[in-house]
């Protein structure tokens, strides 16, 4: 259907292999199959970068996000001064190749309520 082939940030997701992996992996495998379904689109643009760190913080691989999140602030991504206030980057905070990154950018650093 549909729903099942979803354009994502000019990638195209198969979203019924995403739920399916959730099924059966639960969160993780829903990451990981994300992630590959992502990586099939080379010619993405370089905002995708964006989505590739976030996948990577769900699965707490924290160096594979920063690449990601270094690429996306190298191309110069206008969404690159969100990253200080994206929660699930947020996650990052402390790590000091993440810090520096957020210094580069001048991002700032979310509120704790």
């Amino acid at each position: 259907a549909q729903l099942d082939r979803q354009r994502f940030w000019g990638m195209t997701l198969d979203g019924a292999t995403l739920l399916t992996a959730f099924n059966r992996g639960g969160p993780e495998a829903y990451w990981r199959e994300r992630l590959a379904q992502m990586g099939r689109h080379q010619d993405a643009p370089a905002f995708v970068n964006a989505a590739f760190a976030t996948a990577w913080c769900h699965l707490e691989d924290y160096d594979q996000a920063l690449n990601y999140v270094e690429r996306m602030v190298d191309a110069h991504v206008g969404g690159a001064v969100f990253i200080g206030v994206d929660r699930t980057l947020a996650k990052m905070r402390g790590i000091p190749r993440y810090d520096a990154v957020l210094r580069r950018v001048g991002s700032p650093l979310a509120q704790k309520a």
